[in-house]
């Protein structure tokens, strides 16, 4: 490891150092897991997604034409989730019990995650086409959900539920877990003789399970391929494409939608689902 360490020093003494600032567009959606009804029509689907990333970085040239690129990006990803089909409710009632209902529900949720990325490269350049891949690690910071659900369905004793909506206000790293209710406000609805509690608004863990974790996992890993083209000596364009190599998503609390199982309790996914990133920039180098 010493001798490693003092490789790279003497390569970073001997050779030129370029710094770079690239800013632009994300455009991101999570690929992987989806739900199908019995007909094998998929009852979810998730969108592309639009976010920012600004980021600064180094080129350390090897040779005239090949070298390695470290770069420190702060990188908006997410995606647009929609799930319309068959699906279940479950009713906390004001006794503290449950009620149970089977229906149609129709979701709408952007969610929006901040992650600290750093990319490693490797880069070849080809007149005023530079070409890069390499692998990036990231870390969330922030992670935010907005939409909203409509529900209408029928209870396990027969009892018809009238449509409501519910608005999403999820905030994946900072909403309490195991917590019933987003707040206070809530409607009660007389459902099989008792009355039952339907929230306004949802926190991100209000359809949960009673497990102490997190919706996404802190760390991202990607592989990364792109191009920069020169504008001129110092500003270029450009475009990265990343993947995730590992699951972003906890299993232990990613639940399937569609159904309960036969005790009533949720059903983990257990899949793998990763981000699909386009990144699209512009830059300087100095």
């Amino acid at each position: 490891m010493v001798i490693v360490g003092l490789c790279l020093v003497h390569v970073c003494k001997s050779q030129r150092l370029t710094p770079a600032l690239r800013t632009g567009l994300t455009f991101s959606r999570i690929q992987g897991g989806t739900e199908h009804d019995d007909r094998g029509l998929p009852l979810e689907t998730h969108l592309f997604t639009t976010g920012g990333h600004l980021g600064i970085g180094t080129d350390i040239a090897l040779t005239s034409q090949f070298g390695l690129r470290a770069e420190l990006l702060y990188n908006q990803k997410g995606t647009e989730y929609r799930y319309d089909g068959s699906s279940y409710w479950i009713f906390p009632t004001i006794d503290n019990e449950r009620r149970y209902a089977t229906g149609t529900r129709r979701m709408l949720l952007s969610t929006r995650n901040t992650y600290l990325e750093l990319p490693v490269l490797m880069y070849l350049r080809s007149g005023r086409a530079t070409f890069v891949a390499g692998f990036s690690m990231g870390q969330l910071l922030r992670s935010k959900g907005t939409g909203e659900l409509l529900f209408s369905g029928i209870t396990t004793n027969g009892s018809p539920t009238p449509p409501f909506r519910v608005a999403l206000e999820f905030d994946y790293l900072r909403d309490p877990l195991q917590v019933p209710l987003w707040s206070d406000e809530v409607l009660l609805l007389p459902l099989d003789g008792v009355f039952v509690e339907v929230p306004i608004r949802m926190s991100a863990y209000y359809e949960a399970t009673t497990r102490p974790e997190r919706y996404f996992y802190r760390l991202d890993l990607a592989s990364q391929i792109g191009a920069d083209f020169n504008l001129s000596y110092n500003l270029f364009i450009g475009f990265r494409w990343s993947y995730s190599l590992r699951d972003v998503i906890n299993d232990r609390q990613d639940v399937l939608r569609q159904r309960l199982d036969e005790q009533q309790r949720y059903i983990l996914r257990n899949a793998i689902q990763r981000y699909s990133v386009l990144q699209l920039s512009g830059g300087i180098r100095f």
